[in-house]
């Protein structure tokens, strides 16, 4: 899979992720190509270690190649490589940086080159580095002497990941809406489902519901829209400002007080990190059976369920040091609601601690 690869639902189903392996392949790099002579026509074996082995027989004509060249030289195995391996377990490219010819197996298998010969005086060799935590199986110099052998073995891991996201978020586990999936056995969750919600403006009696009644459903096994009678978001991207380390951040929401300390490790919260704190701090506060609490990423919206006349109202809110908190106010992510008359909070300001929304 490419990396930034993209995978949309076509019939609107959640999207997960599981069962994620990685097949660790052995790979060497060749280079310091030396005491080739050019119109040699050289031999040498590539091999797995695969319980019923791959072997390929390559060939590399070195006439016309200026041998006391090691670029050259390289180069010249690069494309005789790459034509012969085509529709087998290897792969083989030429890194331009290094200058070095990259082979790997594709199977998991590790990989050997041996009988290598063809040299006019017998004195040929080049170097063979492991790739990618491989253990080597020779001494790092392949003798072209037809007696000589070298290779590696894959080292087989069990932390490998995949990071997803959300569009337009990081690919770190601390990052909006992103998650790290790992192998079975590793240090990773090995499977994880990322949801998104839309805000729908209604009328009064009016239901959203949907025939699929599974758990990979738009509404979950209800097959039923969450509704409430008053919503209001807060924070998302660059949406807290001067949440510090130690802060005590303090609101009520319809009178149910909200309070929590910031926790911040020594390297800087990002907005996501900031959202679950808060996330996690109005959940204890309200009570489930009168408000859900949504965290999307970044933001987090409350949503009233209870039955009430007044507007969701978030009031007093303040820190408890430097009262320079502001935190940003919105109405969700779907259109035709009222605005928040304040669209960010600040901390101690009489006129601007404070927002309803419907």
């Amino acid at each position: 899979m490419v990396d930034g690869t993209t995978i949309q639902s076509a019939s609107g189903t959640t999207i997960g992720v599981q069962g994620f392996e990685v097949i660790d392949n052995a790979g060497i790099a060749l280079d310091n190509f030396q005491n080739f002579d050019a119109g040699d026509i050289l031999t040498l074996t590539l091999a797995t270690d695969a319980s019923s082995p791959e072997t390929v027989t390559l060939t590399v004509d070195l006439t016309g190649v200026d041998t006391s060249d090691s670029s050259q030289v390289a180069q010249a195995f690069y494309d005789a490589m790459e034509e012969q391996l085509s529709d087998t377990s290897f792969t083989v490219e030429m890194d331009e940086s290094t200058g070095q010819v990259i082979l790997r197996t594709t199977d998991g298998s590790g990989l050997s080159l041996s009988a290598a010969s063809g040299d006019t005086g017998d004195d040929a060799g080049l170097a063979v580095t492991t790739l990618g935590g491989s253990t080597t199986t020779g001494d790092g110099q392949l003798d072209f002497d037809n007696s000589d052998t070298e290779g590696a073995v894959a080292a087989a891991t069990t932390d490998d990941y995949l990071a997803f996201a959300l569009p337009g978020c990081g690919e770190s586990a601390g990052s909006s809406a992103a998650a790290l999936v790992g192998e079975a056995g590793g240090s990773y969750d090995t499977a994880a489902v990322l949801t998104g919600s839309v805000t729908i403006f209604m009328e009064p009696d009016v239901t959203i519901t949907s025939d699929n009644t599974s758990s990979a459903g738009l509404f979950g096994a209800s097959g039923n829209a969450g509704d409430g009678n008053s919503m209001i978001t807060l924070g998302g991207t660059d949406g807290y400002t001067h949440f510090d380390d130690g802060d005590v951040i303090s609101f009520d929401v319809d009178g149910y007080a909200v309070s929590y300390t910031i926790t911040d490790p020594s390297t800087g919260l990002t907005d996501a990190e900031q959202a679950q704190q808060l996330y996690t701090a109005l959940t204890a506060a309200l009570p489930s059976d009168g408000y859900q609490v949504i965290r999307n990423g970044t933001s987090i919206t409350i949503v009233r369920t209870a039955e009430a006349d007044d507007p969701l109202a978030v009031t007093g809110f303040t820190d408890n040091t430097g009262q320079d908190a502001t935190l940003a106010v919105s109405t969700g992510t779907g259109t035709g609601a009222e605005a928040p008359e304040n669209d960010l909070l600040v901390s101690g300001d009489a006129g601007d601690n404070s927002a309803t929304a419907r």
